[in-house]
């Protein structure tokens, strides 16, 4: 892997983003209705789906829930999607980030969806790793058509999106290398499933079954590197 080198993986989710979210702004008066009004519950279907594919891979179930149950406590107790809340209102002075207050909790949804979700860190690592881009391709076509869905109503902001998107994974495809020889096949296969559990929850709202504070869930995607070497540490 040279220096400069970008996987595909991570060009093509950026790109679906963009060009998506861009589609979704011009054609918003051509789309039929019913089709964004039954979109957003096929593809939170799809996000579930995802996340049961990569909880099927978890080690140990005790240390799953452990993650997720610290992780969301500190969440909780740092108030993330409050400060990210925050953060939007400051940026309403700006046009291009002015969004109607209620769709500003979906517009922080969509960004742990594209730019911070389980499916997402794991493929940018993996594919860092292994130079398999398969996990990321898969999630481009995901996000591909959210961001029509959303863009609809968000508008041009969504394709906004893929900065932090593009910069989180490629930050963390660079440094994979130094990062996964540390990691166990247990430690990998209970982080694939904490995502896998968030990525769930996140289908769950996006398919506006559950309102729930996924990014509150974030901090047990660490959390389970550390727990996982815990529980099997000899005693």
């Amino acid at each position: 892997m040279t220096v400069m080198e970008i996987p595909f993986g991570i060009i093509a989710n950026t790109g679906a983003i963009v060009i998506a979210g861009l589609l979704g702004v011009l054609l918003k008066n051509k789309i039929p209705s019913r089709i964004i009004e039954t979109l957003p519950v096929t593809l939170g279907l799809a996000a579930m789906t995802i996340g049961i594919a990569a909880i099927l891979k978890l080690k140990t179930v005790p240390v799953v829930v452990l993650s997720l149950i610290i992780g969301s406590i500190i969440g909780e107790l740092c108030n993330i999607d409050r400060n990210l809340l925050k953060a939007m209102r400051k940026l309403q002075k700006y046009s291009i980030f002015s969004i109607r207050k209620e769709q500003q909790e979906i517009f922080i949804t969509l960004l742990v969806l594209f730019g911070a979700s389980g499916t997402g860190i794991f493929g940018a690592l993996h594919a860092g790793m292994t130079g398999d881009n398969s996990i990321l391709l898969a999630k481009s076509v995901l996000d591909f058509f959210t961001a029509i869905s959303f863009a609809t109503t968000l508008g041009f902001i969504v394709s906004i999106l893929a900065i932090p998107q593009f910069i989180i994974q490629f930050l963390l495809y660079y440094f994979a290398s130094l990062v996964l020889p540390l990691v166990t096949d247990s430690m990998l296969a209970n982080f694939q499933a904490t995502g896998g559990v968030i990525t769930f929850a996140i289908g769950l709202k996006i398919a506006t079954i559950k309102d729930i504070r996924v990014v509150n869930l974030i901090p047990a995607l660490f959390i389970v590197f550390f727990i996982t070497a815990l529980w099997e540490r000899p005693i």
